[in-house]
């Protein structure tokens, strides 16, 4: 949680080909964590999966997933259907930019597309303490929040430098005018 500040850059990434139930395979790009038996180069602190998903036109593809794990669905481009339920029903369609969140107690997500379409899948363990996220922090409580915002904006060494990645550093958006509130585990 207070770690040193570190960068890492993976050129190449792992890919891992996903069989689909209709039309041709999908193709995953490891970025985080492990996903369908294959992990990612990239340090982890706790157990998680982030992959970028490529969907070719009129496939549909069962994600393998970890049931006691949360996660979400972010539709990155194309036209984007997900099963939102363990039983037959109606997908929920995605449009590009739209994130569904899909909980625990699953062990696969079915996708699909019809013009082939490219997703980010992310999943982890449920936070076992409540959080406060803003911007680009994540912390226990509000006073946190101000603090990370505080440091950030003074340049504490504690954040560090991307190294290559231009010289301008993202200044943060003022706090909002109201207290932040804790977010409860869902599960």
């Amino acid at each position: 949680r207070h770690g040193e500040a570190a960068f890492e850059r993976h050129d190449r990434l792992p890919e891992v080909t996903l069989a689909a139930t209709v039309g041709e395979p999908a193709v995953g790009l490891v970025v985080m964590g492990s996903f369908a038996g294959v992990t990612s180069p990239a340090t982890a602190y706790s157990p998680l999966v982030g992959a970028e998903v490529h969907l070719a036109p009129g496939s549909r593809v069962a994600l393998p997933v970890d049931a006691a794990w949360e996660h979400a669905v972010l539709a990155v481009d194309g036209d984007l259907a997900v099963q939102t339920d363990t039983t037959p029903a109606t997908p929920a369609s995605l449009g590009v930019g739209d994130l569904i969140y899909l909980g625990t107690d699953r062990d696969e997500i079915e996708v699909s597309t019809d013009g082939g379409a490219t997703l980010f899948l992310l999943g982890g363990e449920p936070f076992e303490d409540d959080i406060v996220m803003w911007w680009n922090f994540v912390a226990r409580t509000h006073e946190e929040i101000v603090a990370a915002r505080d440091s950030w904006e003074a340049g504490a060494e504690r954040f560090g430098r991307v190294v290559d990645h231009g010289d301008e550093r993202i200044p943060a958006p003022p706090l909002p005018g109201v207290r932040l509130t804790t977010r409860r585990r869902r599960v």
